[in-house]
């Protein structure tokens, strides 16, 4: 291969054999591929190693944790702190909180219980252990021990071989010292306790007082792309109305399917915890969809998440984060990651279409005419305490 002058073709062409076998596999293939082209030009490597450190950074450390060692290069933002993670509650509040999308970071006092712990949850791109936090009564914990952490859960509790750890020391005392650690460190500042929503869209004129927004531009995206004979438009709001008009007509012969987006919109989901939509709908199930900015050794996806409409009826919809699915066009990508670890945004958009993943049938897909009132779009915060 590196004879022949052409290797870049040659791994591509595997790279794209593979891609429907494995995902991950393929992946790691083009990044292997971008290092032989960076091998071939000298000057380009040093930049291309930096940049691949940075992007699979968190792979990197999940790779030292499974054979025991400490995280490393990457740090948790918007992170839960999870207390006494070693033990069996921890370790169940842990894998909950992993596979909703959080990023956990793991303490305790016992560096070899951690590292057991690390290899347990290795898997996870999501998952940091902290080392050496030990609570004891009337010490607070040093500010280090809360970087990038906006929540804590406390799971220690006491010891029935050692007197010195008894209940009122631990369920009490050490946790009296686990508030007071936090509140000088600024987590509960951190913490996400609900509050302003980030408005992505708002057609509701008497929220925006005098000062009028200039109307977001959404572009068409139905099946005619494709060859199909699906149509949709936007209706222009009168000086009267709270809201704007999607609609159109759908054709299942063909394509099946009506899409509308916005475009470069560039926004950070960071922080928030889902997608609100006020919409008046026909009884169809819509799908709201969400572009991330992918790294450039990925191939680019959306997070999609099904919403249900009232005939004639408005509606308030919440789409959790956890709700949302990787998709390229309606097939599921199971080895994508979750929106947390994309939270750099393009594009959103609004679906209707006769499937609704892998090719499955949408039940509650009306071909013919259809009508979707929005009012309001924006990303919405979930009340939860910082301990």
């Amino acid at each position: 291969f590196l004879k022949s002058g052409d290797t870049f073709a040659i791994a591509r062409l595997i790279f794209f054999r593979l891609r429907k076998l494995k995902m991950r596999v393929a992946s790691y293939l083009k990044f292997l591929v971008f290092l032989i082209d960076g091998i071939h030009r000298p000057s380009f490597f040093p930049k291309l190693v930096a940049h691949s450190i940075i992007i699979h950074s968190n792979k990197i450390s999940n790779l030292s944790m499974k054979i025991g060692l400490p995280k490393i290069f990457s740090a948790p933002t918007d992170g839960v702190l999870v207390v006494g993670a070693t033990g069996r509650i921890g370790r169940e509040v842990m894998r909950t909180l992993l596979e909703s999308g959080r990023n956990v970071v793991a303490a305790g006092k016992d560096s070899k219980k951690l590292k057991e712990t690390a290899k347990e949850f290795g898997k996870f791109d999501n998952f940091w252990i902290r080392e050496n936090i030990f609570l004891t009564a009337g010490k607070d914990l040093p500010a280090s021990s809360f970087e990038g952490i906006s929540q804590v859960v406390s799971c220690i509790g006491p010891s029935f071989k050692d007197p010195n750890f008894d209940s009122k020391s631990v369920d009490f005392e050490a946790n009296l010292s686990l508030l007071s650690s936090l509140k000088k460190a600024g987590v509960e500042k951190r913490s996400r306790s609900g509050g302003k929503e980030f408005e992505l869209v708002n057609y509701d004129q008497s929220s925006q007082g005098s000062k009028k927004r200039k109307p977001p531009h959404w572009t068409r995206l139905d099946d005619v792309i494709m060859g199909g004979k699906s149509s949709s438009f936007w209706r222009d709001q009168n000086d009267n109305e709270n809201f704007k008009r999607w609609f159109g007509q759908l054709k299942v012969e063909g394509g099946g399917f009506c899409g509308t987006i916005i475009k470069d919109m560039d926004f950070d989901l960071s922080g928030y915890d889902g997608v609100r939509l006020m919409v008046r709908g026909d009884g169809n199930r819509y799908k709201f969809r969400i572009k991330p900015i992918t790294p450039a050794f990925e191939n680019e996806f959306l997070y999609q998440a099904s919403f249900d409409t009232v005939k004639d009826g408005w509606i308030e919809v919440k789409l959790p984060f956890e709700s949302f699915t990787a998709v390229k066009r309606s097939d599921v990508l199971y080895d994508a990651p979750c929106v947390s670890e994309r939270p750099k945004i393009t594009s959103i958009g609004i679906i209707l279409s006769r499937f609704e993943y892998n090719s499955l049938e949408n039940p509650k897909c009306q071909p013919g005419d259809f009508a979707l009132d929005l009012q309001y779009i924006g990303l919405y915060r979930s009340k939860r305490p910082a301990l």
